[in-house]
């Protein structure tokens, strides 16, 4: 947060004013959040309506289908990235020749990534038993060859902190993405609108960041980009075993459960997700190229963390808790009758967000400080153990496969979190102090909504007027308690956000 937002340092003290050498950074910061946001809330109520559309236009079964595809296209994603532009934002010395000879080597990883996913394509069709899913495979991994030529222009925009063109190819990816989903699912594609619509929204971005970073591809050396390489290899065996373990749900479920299972539960998930993953994407955006400028300050490094933490968690918890409460309504409303079995799942799927939203950031710092050979491990990790917990309770629903998350991320937080405060000698008590507001204010709203459904008199009203009603009883109950014990912490983001506005 920027210098007008106190916020409690290391060893308890509150500084309104960092040094002046800090203002620049801060300044960059809120522009980047300014622009990240402007960009995310241009485009986020017509990206909700589109995925209401689809839901409405799409059957469960059609649904099902493209996640089954979806769930093999990310690890070769991963793969084709190879972790290479987290080493250009990341490596601050590499220059304009090593990032034109990685754009080369990325370019050539995503063509070899594509002809081994085309080859291995029926096998994931003959593991789901569903024909269809061979040439949606075949379809996803041809785009990997555009993904080729976007990893490092991208790159090369985060390391520049240049967010007002990031801000913009992510209105313009979400806009494209959305529309042409929709338009062609009204034109009867069917399971093909999601693939057809992301493929148009990654040429579109491609060819603008391109034009913008304006990288060249030249003929890589091995002296070169040896170190880039490595480091770039660890970052994508965590991320590819991150990957496996968070698709290893939605994997089992299919095979379990079938199309209609899998449709239910990817769309939980991604209604879950939403509340968190717009808010957590929005600071992520910012903070990972900050943190990468800042990476061998240990002081700054722990000013930006608690400065991110803080509205982190004011923001998220309650969106997740509240949204927890009141699924059962909207749900129902949202999406119609048909997709009543996923109302369970997306209560405790929300409540997972808000965990993982504090891990990201955790690990975002330890990225900046090059501990990914940790990251590597912990992820290898879980994924021996998660998948083999998956299969075990899947045969008891949709719900029980939820739990597991709900119950590993609170210990993936914890190692997290103990490492990153041993690396930058942040006291927990003051990341404690950090999150406490949100946490009682949380705890208080989810009292008042309980006591609140508990009595007879919602039930006869309609479904909107019972969000309506719960809504503004959860809001009123949360933003009380803050003005009650943490005004001035309020004042502050209050005052934050008019700044970020005049600017």
């Amino acid at each position: 947060m920027p210098a007008w937002v106190p916020i409690r340092q290391p060893g308890g003290e509150v500084s309104d004013s960092p040094p002046a050498s800090v203002r620049s950074l801060d300044r960059a910061f809120v522009g980047g959040l300014a622009w990240t946001a402007a960009g995310k809330w241009a485009t986020q109520l017509f990206t909700w309506a589109s995925v209401v559309a689809l839901a409405r236009i799409l059957s469960p079964a059609e649904l099902g289908l493209s996640g089954m595809a979806g769930l093999f296209i990310l690890v070769p994603k991963i793969l084709a990235e190879f972790g290479l532009g987290s080493a250009v934002v990341q490596m601050r010395d590499l220059g304009e020749e090593a990032i034109g000879q990685l754009q080369t080597v990325s370019v050539l990883i995503c063509v070899f990534v594509f002809i081994a996913g085309a080859l291995l394509s029926p096998f994931g069709a003959a593991f789901f038993e569903a024909p269809q899913v061979r040439w949606l495979l075949v379809a996803n991994c041809a785009t990997l060859i555009l993904f080729g030529f976007q990893s490092i222009p991208l790159a090369k925009l985060r390391r520049a902190l240049d967010y007002r063109r990031l801000a913009v190819l992510e209105a313009i990816d979400m806009v494209v993405r959305s529309s042409v989903s929709v338009a062609v699912a009204l034109m009867g594609a069917s399971f093909w609108s999601m693939v057809i619509g992301g493929a148009s929204a990654l040429l579109v971005s491609t060819v603008t960041m391109n034009v913008w970073a304006g990288t060249r591809l030249r003929i890589p050396r091995w002296q070169t980009v040896k170190e880039p390489l490595t480091f770039g290899l660890r970052v994508s065996v965590a991320g590819l075993a991150g990957a496996l373990t968070g698709e290893a749900d939605p994997l089992i479920v299919a095979k379990r459960l079938g199309e209609s299972g899998l449709g239910t539960y990817r769309l939980a998930m991604d209604i879950a997700s939403a509340p968190a993953q717009k808010i957590n994407m929005l600071l992520m955006r910012v903070s990972g190229p900050l943190m990468a400028s800042i990476q061998k300050d240990m002081v700054l490094m722990r000013r930006y963390f608690l400065r991110i933490a803080e509205p982190l968690s004011l923001s998220i918890f309650p969106a997740v808790t509240g949204f927890a409460l009141v699924a059962p309504d909207a749900v129902i409303l949202l999406l119609g009758e048909q997709w009543r079995a996923a109302v369970l799942p997306v209560q405790l799927l929300s409540l997972n967000a808000g965990i993982a939203s504090l891990s990201t950031l955790t690990r975002q710092v330890l990225i900046s400080l090059h501990e990914t050979r940790f990251l590597m491990y912990l992820s290898l990790v879980k994924f021996t153990i998660l998948p083999v917990v998956f299969i075990f309770v899947s045969p008891y629903g949709l719900a029980a496969v939820a739990i597991v998350w709900l119950c590993a991320n609170p210990i993936d937080f914890i190692i997290l979190t103990r490492k990153m405060a041993s690396r930058t000698e942040l006291p927990l008590s003051d990341y404690g102090r950090t999150v406490l507001p949100s946490i009682v204010a949380c705890t208080v709203m989810v009292a008042g909504l309980a006591g609140l459904q508990a009595t007879d008199w919602l039930a006869g009203l309609p479904l909107l007027a019972r969000l309506v009603i719960q809504g503004v009883m959860g809001g009123g109950c949360y933003m009380g308690i803050l003005f009650l014990f943490w005004r001035e912490r309020v004042m502050a983001y209050v005052r934050f956000l008019r700044n970020v506005r005049t600017a």
